[in-house]
């Protein structure tokens, strides 16, 4: 049985089931950010960003990494993605080709 239907069944039942499988946080969104989006839409900022990402996040985390890490990375070296999904897509898009043969765990990210 898919492992997504069994927590499912298990939670109708009245167990408490922590969900680590989607990545759907267990508490409200912090005010700071709620805060954040709610400024962002009175500013304007409701369209698409650059397909790379916001060109301030991307310099502030070439910052942070030089900080953290000691490592000098361009800007243009950073791609902002909107979860795990598409950054895996992209990973996955510029290392694999056609015919490559890949190996997938089971239990495995939906």
């Amino acid at each position: 049985m898919d492992v997504l239907e069994k927590a499912h069944e298990l939670e109708c039942q009245g167990h408490h089931i922590i969900h680590l499988e989607i990545g759907e946080p267990d508490f409200p969104t912090p005010e700071i950010i709620c805060e954040g989006a709610v400024k962002a839409i009175q500013d304007g900022l409701t369209h698409y960003t650059h397909s790379l990402g916001i060109i301030e996040l991307r310099e502030a985390i070439c910052e942070r990494t030089f900080e953290k890490y000691g490592v000098e990375v361009a800007p243009d070296q950073i791609v902002i993605t909107s979860g795990t999904s598409p950054a895996l897509f992209m990973i996955f898009s510029a290392l694999l080709d056609v015919g490559d043969e890949i190996i997938i765990s089971n239990p495995h990210y939906p």
